[in-house]
């Protein structure tokens, strides 16, 4: 009897019998998919790698224009005072020439100081997006050549089919991620290269609106 019961657990299972196991087996997997704590698989790893990268790049083209609105803001506030120095007769009294003479200078230093700092901010920064992969402490972490330019151009077109011919979800999912670290650098020195932009257009605006309230008070008690 015994050996009856082995025989029959050894032969394999009916389709009938597979279809429970199936869907339980789908259920599990759905299940561990929803864990809020279970580990990315690498397609997702990269999914979201890519999500991060994209996403800074977009935060860089944004500081980038809002440096050239900042550039529109002080052109219009050099057109403003450039009128009240080079034609100084159109607001009669008007200012005396030694205090007009140190507004013009605290103003020029600010405002070449603002240029310098859009300068900063508009540079390109991108040396480490376009040079090899470097910063890999292991041997095994070495760059693929796959996603920085200064390694793809390096190798010769076929070299580079064969690259990632060969190429692993792992290398690719690490040179993306050093990618996207050196991309947020960029991206923190964008941002404080902004700030002091603006904080600098602030100060000319305060200088501009003094100016032009001393001008109406002295045309005024004129």
């Amino acid at each position: 009897m015994v050996d009856l019961l082995d025989e029959r657990d050894s032969l394999p299972l009916s389709e009938d019998e597979e279809k429970p196991d199936k869907k339980a087996a789908k259920q599990l997997k759905k299940l561990e998919k929803a864990l809020e704590t279970r580990v990315l698989d690498p397609w997702e790893r990269y999914r979201a790698l890519s999500d991060v990268f994209e996403g800074y790049t977009d935060v860089a083209e944004l500081l980038d224009r809002k440096t050239r609105f900042g550039l529109i803001i002080l052109g219009a506030l050099n057109a403003i005072n450039l009128v009240v120095v080079l034609r100084p007769d159109l607001f009669e009294p008007g200012i005396e020439r030694p205090w007009l003479g140190v507004y013009v200078g605290c103003y020029m230093a600010l405002s070449l100081y603002l240029f310098v700092k859009a300068i900063d901010t508009l540079k390109p920064r991108f040396q480490g997006l376009l040079a090899k992969a470097r910063g890999l402490e292991r041997a095994e972490e070495e760059s693929a050549g796959l996603r920085f330019m200064g390694d793809v151009a390096a190798q010769s077109a076929e070299g580079y089919y064969e690259t990632w011919h060969q190429a692993q979800i792992g290398q690719l999912n690490r040179e993306l991620a050093q990618q996207a670290q050196q991309l947020a650098r960029v991206n923190l020195a964008k941002f404080a290269a902004l700030n002091r932009l603006y904080k600098g257009l602030l100060m000319l605006v305060f200088l501009t609106a003094g100016l032009i309230m001393m001008i109406a008070y002295r045309v005024l008690m004129g």
